[in-house]
């Protein structure tokens, strides 16, 4: 009969009940250790947990009231609701209620039946009495209209006879409750001697007070009661959630089901969560302080989900150890459990198996995900970040070196590092040309305090990557050593910055959107690593302003930053004699120039100073998971023709919005496809250059690269233009349904996904046949075309026959925009197509994505279509897999089949595979083979998602949208190409009329001239000729080129000259008769144009498109 240690020790609880200012009750760490006897805690928790038990024994049950008299050490518990019968039990002939509190193994819980109660053996109320001075119960039955009240003395060994008498108020005078109310109360004069507890004081130690206390709240937090009253006060927590609130306001709450209930929060500064003895756990309302299985089962489920989250949301990280979890996470947790098993009689932790539970205590996945998106997770995700900033410190350790260092390509500062570092200024340029330009220009401002370094494209994102990118990273590694950054700094005292080799970093990049970016990205270091940096030293980083475009009359010179101010000026009156010239590269600026720029460096220079949201600002460009926030931000600042109007000094958020969302925008035009073409830019450049070379012969793609980047002003690396071509070339099952280029080489397979290609050097391309019939050089005229530094170049994009982007499908990632979608059967689509044309509406025939040359199956999916591998079973403990699901390529299958071996889930298999079949050869142990039988494409992972959620592109009005459909896309490009075809029409009638005219014309003019009409070899002058021309009603050239929409001009005597300037020869007899025929076909053709309607056009260009595929 242990009811816990004699000997005070300190509480595994440390929290007190306290009232914040606005009177709500909390708990809060104690300032002092509390230190409580177990033993006297525990018998009080006995009657508490009788009381507590009494709802479930009784539906009244509903108030419970508990006084304690410290003074005294009398304590009283009543609870309302039905009492102990007031009866004689026959076998013992004795009152139910003296056999129940007063004598030893019995009790009314003991029968293990499912109960949830929190007694069970019959010990708990005699072992109160046991160690109690006096004990004294009162059953109160209203049924009955009968008071029993009895007492004990001398830790138990007297007692008084029963006295049961009518419940009337004279008779029955409880303050808490009236007679008319059946109710018990048990109450109790401690015995502390016998607790051991005489101690120097007579009464209740304060830390066995707290303890009783807190069991009070926990049964008002816990239980059904309705109300709870302790010394009067009535408790103001009404639930569980409200229960765990009081340790932590951020604690998110779940309600599992009818029997458990769950709420998490980081831990209070300074606790030690991983301990059970601060997780807050009840079963049947008996405070498990030690925890037990049910504290294990629910935090076991929150660690596997967590490490599952961190290791998807944040790959770069390493592994988040349970340990590392359960230390920011304080669980509290509260069930009922049927028949619960303890490893003790203080029943402070669990062990009943949670099989045996009577319920399931499974945590909601919508609940788990709360917890990885809250504070908990947030707190878990910072301590692995600094976890990896520790490391980064042992590997980069440029802050301790002030004096020289050694990093390629580094010009220093003489002052660098020295006692006058802070007035040194690092410039960091876009490449090497970049930084030419700076060191010519450091002759203008001396090497004393500017230093000049290149950077090498694009600087890391440094968010979310891992230490073994970061530490591998050359720029990183370089600005780090050059600028005296120490990763265990946060550079928020003067003594920390004067650690610094630098004052200032000075950005000098191209004036393009990818020269934005490049500040963007060396801002997002600093601030991601050493954000006080920014806040507390002032313009600690800036950028210097060159110009976009040069304007030169004479000699007067104008200077732009960006294209909208040079096109605003450009536009406000005629420019005429004005000579223009565009800066795209900081690479096409002179020395003299570089010179001229530093000579002015002050008034180019613009500063950052640090002001409120600006962290939120670059937080949101650059963090990977607030995607969403970058869609908004888009949608809402982004404006194409603004014009950034930066002072001398400006903070990083007006950086954001008006300078780097530029790049955000040409990142989505860059990544996202345009509806009616299916096109990004670069393909449609590459598709552009091949119409304008009409390349049918084959050409090395490395050297097509170079003719496409010359007539379409590419200004990126060629490296990009080859994987293009190479892209819109493979013909491998999971690539394109149809590729427009040729693939004359090793252009890529299905093991590896295409990655897998020749150097660009040894392999050639062409146009396929059918790319021409696909994008008819018929609507070339109609084409709206972009232009470039005066250039001509692509179209804005091209109108296809058929919906390409609905054929291809096409995959890419922008900013705040990715998309996903789905390839079909080209053959579908044209059926589609024609049915549209024949205003068959309701009866269009279904799409479903499809993959050229997929063997395998489709099934409809939550979000789109499953596609299935194929596998068979070939003998007993023998499979064939001969098709991978879409998506999957056959390397890195062969990876998983390697692992599944290392699990002991096969023996092993052997490859038979061709470029295009799919081939593996599986052995498996039998009894592996026979469990998992029904679901081999489960076991072998042979199933993939082909999603239709993420269907976003480029409308019509050039804004990114989300499409729900793939119908919606088809009508949206229908509306497109339909148009396309009335314009068509309407310039081929015009063509035609303008040749015919100028046939008939010619003719007429020839016959005249044989007839001797027209003098044309008699030495008349020009202008008596065009005279009688005019005079016999001929069309001047400029009334011709009106019909094919030129302006009309008279031409004064070259108005004929389409006439005058005919070859002698055209006038024989065999021009006569060719002319005569070519009128005849001319005139046939114009009439089967004008016959033919816009609905009949396109179904004969269906015809030819289904023969081609089919």
């Amino acid at each position: 009969m242990y009811v816990g240690s004699t000997t005070p020790r300190p509480d595994p609880n440390q929290y007190v009940p306290a009232r914040r200012k606005d009177g709500r009750l909390i708990m809060k760490l104690a300032p002092t250790t509390v230190v409580n006897t177990p033993a006297c805690v525990k018998i009080f928790d006995e009657i508490i947990v009788n009381a507590t038990d009494n709802l479930t024994r009784s539906k009244s049950t509903s108030t419970l009231h508990v006084d304690i008299d410290v003074s005294s050490n009398t304590i009283s518990i009543c609870n309302d609701g039905a009492t102990v019968p007031i009866e004689v039990h026959k076998g013992e002939n004795m009152y139910l209620p003296q056999l129940i509190f007063g004598n030893l193994l019995t009790g009314s819980n003991f029968k293990d039946s499912g109960s949830t109660t929190g007694g069970r053996h019959g010990y708990g109320a005699k072992l109160t009495n046991i160690f109690s001075k006096e004990f004294k119960v009162e059953c109160n039955d209203h049924r009955k209209k009968l008071n029993y009240t009895q007492a004990w003395s001398s830790n138990m060994q007297s007692h008084t006879p029963p006295i049961i008498v009518p419940s009337t108020p004279s008779t029955c005078p409880n303050p808490s409750f009236p007679p008319t109310t059946s109710y018990t109360r048990i109450t109790y004069t401690l015995d502390l001697p016998a607790l051991s507890m005489s101690g120097a004081s007579p009464t209740l130690p304060p830390g066995d007070y707290v303890a009783m206390s807190r069991r009070v709240l926990d049964v008002a937090g816990t239980t059904a009661f309705k109300e709870v009253v302790l010394n009067g006060v009535k408790i103001d927590v009404k639930n569980f959630k409200e229960y765990a609130e009081m340790y932590a306001e951020d604690a998110t709450y779940q309600k599992i089901n009818d029997r458990w209930e769950i709420a998490v929060s980081p831990p209070p500064e300074g606790v030690d969560a991983s301990s059970d003895h601060n997780n807050i756990s009840f079963v049947n309302a008996i405070a498990t302080t030690r925890g037990g299985t049910h504290i294990n089962l629910a935090s076991n489920q929150i660690v596997k989900h967590l490490q599952t989250h961190f290791s998807k949301k944040h790959p770069t990280l390493p592994t988040a150890s349970p340990h590392i979890i359960k230390n920011h996470i304080m669980i509290f947790l509260n069930g009922k459990v049927s028949d619960p098993s303890f490893d003790s009689q203080s029943k402070e932790l669990l062990t009943t198996a949670p099989k045996d539970y009577g319920s399931t205590l499974v945590l909601p996945p919508s609940f788990l995900s709360k917890v990885a998106s809250g504070p908990i997770g947030s707190s878990i995700l910072d301590h692995l970040k600094r976890n990896e900033r520790r490391k980064l410190d042992k590997i980069f350790q440029g802050g301790q070196k002030r004096g020289g260092v050694d990093v390629p390509k580094l010009d220093d500062a003489h002052r660098a590092g020295t006692k006058e570092a802070d007035a040194c200024t690092l410039i960091l340029t876009e490449g090497d040309s970049a930084k030419a330009l700076a060191v010519s220009g450091l002759e203008v401002v001396g090497r004393d305090y500017y230093g000049v370094f290149p950077l090498r494209g694009k600087v890391l994102n440094v968010r979310d990557v891992s230490l073994k990118t970061l530490s591998g990273n050359a720029e990183v590694k370089a600005m780090s050593t050059i600028l005296g950054l120490d990763f265990s700094k946060k550079y928020e005292t003067e003594e920390e910055l004067k650690t610094l080799r630098y004052g200032r970093i000075m950005l000098m990049t191209d004036q393009d959107a990818d020269g934005s970016h490049i500040k963007g990205l060396v801002m997002n270091f600093i601030h991601h690593f050493w954000p006080s940096l920014l806040r507390v030293k002032p313009s600690f980083i800036g950028m210097l302003l060159t110009p976009l475009v040069k304007c030169f009359k004479g000699k007067e010179e104008r200077q732009f930053g960006s294209m909208n101010e040079f096109q605003k000026w450009w536009d406000e009156e005629p420019r005429k004699g004005w000579r223009v010239k565009y800066y795209k590269g900081l690479g096409t600026s002179t020395a003299s120039e570089g010179k001229a720029y530093f000579k002015n460096f002050e008034g180019m220079t613009r500063l950052f100073e640090y002001e409120e949201g600006d962290g939120e600002r670059l937080d949101m460009a650059f963090d990977k998971g607030k995607s969403e926030e970058r869609r908004t931000w888009l949608l809402d600042k982004f404006d194409a023709n603004a014009i950034p109007n930066f002072g001398p000094v400006l903070a990083y958020k007006d950086f954001v919005d008006e300078e780097l969302i530029h790049f955000s925008a040409a990142d989505n035009i860059r990544s996202i496809p345009h509806i009616v073409d299916g096109l990004k830019p670069s393909q449609r450049k590459v598709l552009y250059a091949c119409f304008k070379r009409n390349l049918k012969n084959e050409i090395k793609v490395a050297q097509l690269a170079g003719y496409i980047a010359e007539q379409t002003a590419y200004h990126h690396g060629e490296a990009s233009l080859h994987s293009t071509i190479i892209s819109m070339g493979q013909d491998f099952v999971g690539s394109n349904n149809i590729n427009l280029l040729t693939p004359s080489g090793q252009f890529g397979t299905r093991l590896t996904g295409g990655k897998d290609y020749a150097s660009p050097r040894y392999i050639f391309t062409r146009l396929m046949p059918h790319t021409r019939s696909l994008y008819s050089d018929l609507d070339d005229p109609l084409l709206s075309y972009l232009s470039d530094d005066g250039q001509k170049i692509e179209p804005s994009y091209f109108v296809p026959t058929l919906p390409m982007l609905a054929i291809n499908g096409s995959h890419g990632i922008g900013t705040g925009w990715s998309t996903s979608i789905p390839p079909h059967n080209p053959l579908d689509v044209i059926g589609y197509i024609r049915a549209r044309i024949e205003g068959r509406h309701g009866s269009l025939p279904p799409l479903r994505p499809w993959v050229k040359g997929f063997k395998g199956t489709y099934e409809e999916g939550k979000n789109g279509v499953v596609t299935r591998g194929t596998i068979r079973v070939v003998d007993r403990g023998l499979v064939e897999i001969t098709e991978l699901p879409v998506g999957r390529w056959t390397g890195d299958y062969k990876e998983f089949l390697v692992k599944m071996k290392e699990r002991g889930d096969i023996k092993g298999f052997t490859e038979s595979h061709t470029t295009d079949e799919i081939c593996f050869d599986v052995s498996m142990p039998r009894q592996v083979l026979a469990r998992h039988e029904r679901a081999l494409h489960k076991l072998f992972k042979l199933e993939s998602n082909v999603n239709v959620t993420n269907m976003n592109a480029f409308g019509v009005d050039g804004v990114v949208r989300k499409y729900e459909r793939i119908e919606d896309m088809i009508e949206e490009w229908y509306g497109v190409r339909e148009e396309v075809y009335v314009r068509r029409k309407e310039e081929r009638l015009k063509v035609l009329e303008y040749e015919n005219q100028l046939l008939q014309n010619r003719g007429r003019f020839i016959d005249l001239v044989l007839r001797k009409e027209i003098d044309l070899f008699g030495g008349v002058g020009k202008g008596e000729l065009v005279d009688a021309l005019a005079e016999k009603g001929f069309k001047g050239k400029g009334k011709l080129d009106a019909i094919i929409g030129g302006g009309e001009w008279e031409g004064g005597e070259d108005a004929y000259d389409y006439l005058l300037s005919m070859n002698v020869s055209s006038f024989t007899r065999e021009r006569i008769q060719a002319m005569e025929e070519d009128k005849g076909n001319k005139v046939m053709e114009l009439e089967q144009v004008r016959a033919e309607s816009v609905e009949d056009m396109w179904r004969r260009e269906l015809d030819e498109l289904e023969s081609l595929f089919a």
